[in-house]
């Protein structure tokens, strides 16, 4: 599963993605929203975690700007300045989780496990019914192709013997 980290903090950035690394996760990182959207202009991550107090768009603008743009992605919104406001505004607007700083990483790491969890159901679904999908025009086919032969036959019998 691929991961955009975005904060303007250098330490905070290197450091989660180093743990998300760790982890099994493939890691980007910005230092803004506005190069998260480049970045996400350029190749899809399943997951974006932001910070919520940035220089230029904040986190909340950036959720607001990915719930528009990329339905799929799903954003962790994390801050050192939580308070309950914030917190209300960020999962109104559709964040998956929201996390005080320091982040406690073992929560972060359930977070991610149910995100993972999900996509996979939601795959998985889609393939059952791609599959159905299949499956039912195989049966259309197997049917035209029957019924082809039965008017066929129908026509064939239909028609006086020439003598």
């Amino acid at each position: 599963m691929k991961i955009i980290v975005v904060d303007d903090d250098d330490i905070i950035r290197a450091a989660l993605c180093d743990y998300l690394s760790r982890e099994g996760y493939g890691c980007t990182v910005v230092p803004s929203g506005e190069a998260a959207l480049a970045t996400l202009a350029r190749e899809k991550a399943e997951v974006v975690i932001t910070d919520y107090n940035m220089l230029g768009m904040n986190g909340i603008e950036l959720l607001k700007v990915l719930r528009a743009q990329h339905p799929q992605t799903q954003v962790i919104i994390m801050t050192g300045f939580a308070d309950t406001e914030n917190a209300i505004a960020a999962l109104n607007n559709g964040a998956y989780a929201y996390f005080r700083k320091p982040l406690n990483l073992e929560e972060l790491r359930v977070v991610l496990e149910r995100i993972v969890a999900e996509k996979s159901a939601e795959k998985s679904a889609e393939l059952k019914e791609r599959m159905r999908g299949d499956a039912q025009t195989k049966e259309a086919h197997r049917l035209r192709t029957s019924l082809s032969a039965l008017q066929h036959l129908y026509k064939y019998k239909a028609e006086p013997e020439a003598k």
